[in-house]
């Protein structure tokens, strides 16, 4: 079993909890994202796994290239890594697996492998792929 979809927008990493006197609660931006990949997911028309069915979860997060970049410069950036501050590469997967708790599988818990990457494009987007471990690449 597979499946695949992609988030529209640039990828947004798991924002750390923010603690007020009245309350935990999670950054905005983190919650948008976290919604508008459950919404790529439903699009997709994907099925639940099989509750304990072990899984494989691939993520490329492609980030827009910089708008003060040449335009000579652009070609040469697409596919080059994303080396900012922000947007830790861990962070980014821990906010896919998130949000896919309890819809697209009962608990991250049962993803074995994760393979990411994150790169420039000229478009902004976050494409996911999760495998049961036999249709693992």
């Amino acid at each position: 079993m597979k499946t695949s979809f992609i988030v529209p927008g640039q990828p947004i990493p798991k924002g750390r909890p923010r603690v007020t006197r009245f309350g935990t609660y999670t950054p905005k931006r983190t919650q948008q994202f976290e919604a508008s990949i459950r919404r790529a997911w439903e699009e997709a028309g994907a099925v639940r796994f099989p509750d304990g069915a072990p899984l494989f979860l691939s993520v490329y997060a492609r980030f827009p290239i910089p708008k003060r970049t040449s335009k000579r410069d652009v070609p040469g950036m697409v596919g080059t890594p994303y080396l900012k501050d922000h947007g830790d590469i861990d962070n980014i997967v821990k906010a896919v697996m998130d949000a896919l708790n309890g819809h697209a599988y009962a608990d991250d818990a049962v993803i074995y492998a994760v393979s990411a990457n994150k790169l420039y494009n000229e478009q902004a987007f976050t494409v996911v792929e999760i495998f049961t471990k036999e249709d693992t690449p």
